[in-house]
């Protein structure tokens, strides 16, 4: 077997391969390598079964299919999640993970011609059911680190995540997704992540860094800014959060989670016009 260690989401994770299928990560991934898995938590170890999608008519396959994913809870084995590219099973811990990779989506084809593997979706479900079993909630919004700050864009699309993000950038800020951030807790302090797979733009920074603001987005004729209570902030933390609802249990800690983010960082209603202004105004509150 080979095998890739990763740390995403500060959750050590060890990709196998068998020789026979042996195939290199994608760029997107190799940020997250480590030459070693944390000691301090239990690893989530992935095991790929089998690629072979060779001669296989995808399209066929994917009109056959359910467009959605689904989960089918086998007790003391687990769980058996199916999406429309393949399938995996996982341990009620998510550390122990086969995965059954037979179709194109889930690589990617180099200048070479060589394919590799991009870990979407399967190790992106793997990682979010892993994290929401960890106490982290994945937000539907943009982590942009601006002046060494956390800050966290949230709205549903349209509402104008990656146009300020892209004007942040301009202005000297970090762009570290537009569309993947996670947020945790850990010893009672909002934390913000990002993960392998949105484009990143700027100057590097850590992948991780403690959260400072959210702001919550929505178009204006000017650039209006209203503080949140604590019950706002945690109602629109659950309004726009991706709780993995095929694991109901993980939903008590979310709320949990949220109650404590609500309660620490501050949170705004932002009315932006797409212009630097807005993110000026952004700099002024944080």
């Amino acid at each position: 077997m080979e095998a890739f260690n990763l740390e995403i989401l500060e959750i050590p994770f060890q990709l196998q391969f068998s020789n026979s299928v042996f195939l290199p990560l994608n760029r997107r991934l190799y940020p997250f390598l480590v030459s070693e898995l944390i000691e301090t938590k239990h690893p989530t170890i992935i095991t790929i079964i089998d690629k072979s999608f060779d001669g296989l008519n995808s399209r066929d396959h994917f009109a056959k299919q359910e467009k959605s994913l689904s989960v089918e809870d086998r007790g003391a084995d687990g769980y058996l999640f199916r999406y429309p590219t393949g399938q995996f099973t996982a341990n009620h811990t998510f550390t122990s993970v086969k995965m059954w990779l037979p179709f194109e989506r889930q690589m990617s084809i180099n200048h070479d011609g060589f394919a590799n593997f991009n870990g979407d979706p399967p190790l992106r479900l793997v990682m979010w059911g892993r994290a929401s079993i960890e106490g982290y909630c994945y937000m539907h919004g943009a982590l942009i680190v601006l002046d060494g700050k956390y800050v966290l864009l949230v709205g549903q699309s349209g509402v104008g995540k990656t146009t300020l993000s892209n004007l942040a950038c301009d202005c000297g800020a970090s762009l570290l997704t537009e569309e993947d951030p996670f947020i945790s807790c850990p010893e009672d302090e909002p934390w913000a992540f990002t993960s392998p797979w949105p484009r990143m733009r700027g100057p590097e920074v850590p992948f991780s860094g403690k959260l400072s603001a959210i702001f919550y987005l929505r178009h204006d004729k000017q650039n209006t800014v209203r503080s949140l209570s604590i019950k706002e902030s945690c109602h629109n933390l659950l309004q726009h959060s991706r709780t993995f609802n095929w694991l109901p249990q993980t939903l008590p800690l979310a709320i949990e989670l949220f109650d404590k983010v609500a309660e620490k960082i501050p949170s705004y209603d932002f009315g932006f016009v797409p212009d630097r202004s807005a993110v000026e105004m952004i700099r002024d509150i944080i």
